[in-house]
């Protein structure tokens, strides 16, 4: 009986040692991913200042190293022939000032009541300077906050009691201190003053609204995509031709997973052919709404800032061949 004791004795000594160690190791793993994130950050902040000082006659040459770290292939700029180049002779040879304006997600709402009506934009808020000028009572709940110079920039505010204000307020300064050009030499970034505003929060993408991201090629509709969605992350993302068959070619990122032709097809595609007319390549993102209706999002000349991992990687070159620059 008393080895029995013992041993279950030990046996409490070895658990509680392992629940030590476990939360150890579940602290050492989160300093690691918090280290990492640091990290990222400063490598971010590097480059931005690199290419802030960078000379505008180096840029196609920077660009070029840059695509053979992030695609694996060295990039041609002056005599592109994937889509991928295509797009980087565009940024650098093609950055004409209406590109400027109509990558500002507010010049460009008038741009689109003109060509499409005043039904076809979602209703903001603002915009402000800073963070301070933000009329917190009149906005409702819930609501975004986000910039009109930049991309992957934005906050949800579920509940303006519990919302981080010094926390909120440090994030929104240094969106509107940042000139997004820098970041991957996007230039129709760079003269956009930046301006703080809010959109109604419509719920989650591809459950309450769908999203659809149109590419146009010298005008015309080229191909489709829409992800599908858990707890608000994308966990596919398929590309369709105009007609929604589903083109022999994705991004390396996420599977495809199929899903039922839009009933607004139609109206997607004459919607992105107006807005894209006059141009030889830009990425039209539409919404549509609960209720069916349609809601204009961005105009996006540089998607992923031509850095794009096609798979299978020939259709960087068959797209590249479709489109005439």
């Amino acid at each position: 009986m008393f080895f029995v004791e013992r041993l279950r004795n030990r046996f409490k000594k070895i658990e509680a040692e392992n629940k030590k160690i476990k939360a150890e190791i579940k602290e050492l793993n989160e300093k690691h991913e918090a280290l990492l994130g640091i990290n990222d950050e400063l490598a971010l902040d590097m480059m931005y200042k690199y290419h802030e000082l960078l000379p505008k006659e180096r840029y196609e040459e920077t660009m070029e190293r840059r695509l053979l770290r992030r695609i694996g292939y060295k990039a041609d700029v002056k005599e592109p022939k994937t889509l991928n180049e295509k797009i980087q002779w565009l940024k650098f040879n093609d950055n004409i000032p209406e590109k400027a304006r109509l990558t500002d997600k507010l010049a460009v709402r008038e741009w689109v009541r003109e060509k499409l009506g005043d039904e076809y934009l979602k209703k903001i808020y603002g915009p402000w300077d800073n963070f301070d000028e933000i009329d917190m009572e009149s906005l409702p709940e819930p609501f975004i906050l986000k910039p009109n110079h930049g991309s992957a920039m934005t906050m949800i505010v579920k509940n303006k009691n519990e919302m981080d204000k010094d926390d909120a307020r440090q994030k929104v300064n240094k969106w509107l201190t940042t000139n997004y050009a820098y970041y991957g030499l996007e230039m129709q970034y760079e003269y956009i003053k930046p301006k703080v505003f809010a959109e109604d929060y419509y719920g989650d993408k591809g459950k309450d609204f769908f999203e659809y991201k149109i590419h146009c090629f010298n005008g015309k509709v080229n191909s489709i995509s829409t992800a599908t969605r858990e707890n608000n992350v994308a966990t596919s993302a398929t590309i369709y031709y105009p007609d929604w068959e589903v083109a022999p070619f994705k991004t390396k990122q996420y599977p495809i997973k199929p899903v039922e032709k839009p009933a607004a097809l139609p109206e997607l595609i004459r919607t992105a052919e107006i807005l894209c007319r006059d141009f030889k390549f830009v990425r039209v993102d539409i919404y549509v709404m609960k209720d069916n209706s349609i809601k204009f999002g961005e105009m996006t000349f540089t998607p992923t800032n031509g850095e794009e991992l096609w798979d299978p990687p020939e259709y960087d070159r068959k797209l590249g061949d479709i489109l005439q620059i």
